[in-house]
């Protein structure tokens, strides 16, 4: 697991995770931008479900846009742009 305080994080540290081959576990799981979008009442659910899942646990980091295989973060999915969902408009979402 990454101990870099989120609020630390930046592009630097995913690309880091993707050189480092860092893998998906109990703690973490990375989500390609089809995941979020398009925004989909479908899509709207599975965010509540991978979220709860994390909430029902130990915790953990959902990072969404990056590709993986085989649990293996592989790239940074450009498929998204940052500013298309709003951290208040996720909250939303998951409650």
């Amino acid at each position: 697991m990454m101990t870099t305080p989120l609020k630390e994080w930046s592009e630097d540290t995913i690309l880091s995770m993707i050189k480092d081959r860092v893998q998906e576990n109990l703690e973490l799981d990375y989500k390609e931008c089809a995941a979020i979008f398009p925004l989909t009442d479908k899509k709207k659910i599975e965010i509540s479900k991978d979220v709860s899942a994390f909430a029902n646990s130990a915790g953990g980091i959902i990072i969404y846009g990056v590709k993986e295989n085989g649990h293996i973060p592989t790239e940074i999915d450009t498929g998204l742009n940052p500013n298309a969902l709003s951290k208040e408009r996720l909250e939303q979402i998951i409650n």
